[in-house]
């Protein structure tokens, strides 16, 4: 998946120089996990678990580690994406010193809350909220018009610029369109 998706897609756009591609899931601890692919082949798509309704999916193993694990690895990140299928709950439970830091990177967080709670079935994405609110993360909620169903969350504790803003809309290039919240 690495190497046919992800590899293509950053030289595609241009970004060999600033991009470290890692061939790992991001979870709880270091170790090994079965990652489902989409069973239609969706390069793009796949899980920590078993989705029901994939019926018969391929495989594959792949090694895991924390976002702590990761800092000490190759150093801290000024910005996070997780677009992790629900294992964004493994993530952020399984990484506590990089969201501790009062410098912590600003993390942009789609929550999926049936994948969340099928990887961890007593969380939904209010738990995982008031965890990253506790360490000290001011919070916006971020929502991409295309995609309806999705709801981004942007999760900072360094004022966001209005250049940094700007990022964030890049459709309609109003400042913040997407943002509807502010908490």
């Amino acid at each position: 998946m690495c190497q046919y998706y992800i590899r293509p897609t950053i030289a595609l756009n241009k970004g060999n120089e600033l991009t470290k591609v890692v061939c790992e899931a991001v979870a709880d601890k270091k170790g090994i996990a079965t990652f489902w692919l989409h069973r239609l082949n969706h390069l793009g798509s796949g899980r920590l678990y078993k989705a029901e309704w994939w019926e018969e999916s391929p495989t594959i193993t792949i090694p895991t580690d924390t976002l702590d694990n990761y800092v000490q690895r190759f150093g801290k990140p000024d910005l996070i994406k997780m677009h992790i299928e629900g294992a964004e709950v493994l993530a952020i439970r399984g990484s506590k010193k990089i969201f501790e830091d009062p410098d912590a990177p600003t993390l942009i967080v789609e929550f999926h809350t049936v994948d969340i709670q099928a990887i961890s079935p007593n969380t939904s994405a209010d738990d995982l909220i008031n965890e990253l609110k506790g360490y000290g993360y001011e919070m916006k909620i971020l929502t991409e018009p295309k995609y309806k169903e999705s709801t981004w969350h942007v999760f900072f504790k360094k004022p966001l610029s209005e250049k940094t803003l700007k990022y964030f809309n890049s459709e309609t290039g109003r400042l913040g369109g997407y943002f509807s919240k502010y908490h």
